[in-house]
Order: C-alpha cells, then structure tokens, then sequence
C-alpha cells in the first residue's frame, strides 16, 4: 500500500496528496492565491485614495496647485 500525504487546507476541507511533492505544491498554490489576493485589495484601496485625492483637486478652483499670478512690468 502506497503511502498518503494529506493537509488541511485553507478552507477547512482535508486534502490527500500521492506524494510529498503533490502536497507541497498545493500549499504553494494555496499562498499564492492569499498573497494575490491581498495585493489586490492594497492596490484597490490605494486607487481609489488616488481617484479620490485627484478628483477633489480637479474640481476645486480654489486650489493653491493652480494660480494665476498678475506680475506687474517696472
């Protein structure tokens, strides 16, 4: 009889592998997908404090970014 490898995964649910090698490489799947999934959630929050940081200066007439100073000629 062949010897199993088997893991707990992530979601709660037992996985069995026929090799160490199989079972390894699942895990390193399984880090992967989290690690994707936390960048994806830092870059969407950093975008939208971009788009929101950007659309309030576009908007606003007012801003100290955007003059228009009259220098008079001596």
């Amino acid at each position: 009889m062949a010897t199993r490898f088997g893991r707990r995964a992530a979601d709660g649910t037992f996985e069995y592998h026929d090799s160490r090698e199989s079972m390894i490489a699942a895990e390193g799947r399984e880090t992967s997908a989290a690690r994707a999934g936390l960048f994806g959630l830092i870059g969407l929050l950093v975008g939208g404090v971009l788009t929101l940081d950007l659309g309030f200066h576009v908007n606003d007439k007012s801003s100290s970014r955007v003059t228009s100073r009259h220098i008079p000629m001596a």
